[in-house]
C-alpha cells in the first residue's frame, strides 16, 4: 500500500483468500470436530463471520473497484484476524490438539 501498488494487488489477495481459507478452516473444523474440541461451535462461527466479511469486501470491490477505502477495510480485516482469531483462538484450539495429536 505505501508503494502504491494496494489497488492492483487487492483483487489477487482476494482472490488467494478465497480458496485458502475454504481449505484452511474446513481442515480445521475437520480436526476439532474429529478429536471433540469443546470450543467447536464458537470457532465455525469465528470462520463463518470471516468468510462473510470477505465475501462482503470482494462484493464492493466488484461494484466500486479497489478504491483506496476498500483496500484499507481490507488490510484491516486481515490485520485484525491475525491478531485476534489467530493469536489468540488459534492459539487455544492448537494447545488443545497438540497432546491429542502426538499421543499415539
Amino acid at each position: 500500500c505505501h508503494e502504491g501498488h494496494g489497488k492492483e494487488k487487492i483483487t489477487e489477495l482476494l482472490r488467494f483468500l478465497d480458496g485458502y481459507v475454504v481449505f484452511h478452516f474446513g481442515e480445521e473444523e475437520k480436526l476439532m470436530q474429529h478429536y471433540g474440541y469443546p470450543g467447536i461451535a464458537s470457532h465455525q462461527h469465528e470462520h463463518t463471520s470471516f468468510i462473510n466479511r470477505l465475501q462482503h469486501l470482494k462484493q464492493n470491490i466488484d461494484a466500486q473497484g479497489p478504491t483506496q477505502t476498500l483496500v484499507t477495510q481490507t488490510v484491516r480485516m486481515l490485520l485484525n484476524w491475525i491478531v485476534k482469531h489467530i493469536k489468540s483462538v488459534d492459539l487455544e484450539l492448537g494447545a488443545f490438539l497438540k497432546p491429542r495429536i502426538a499421543a499415539p
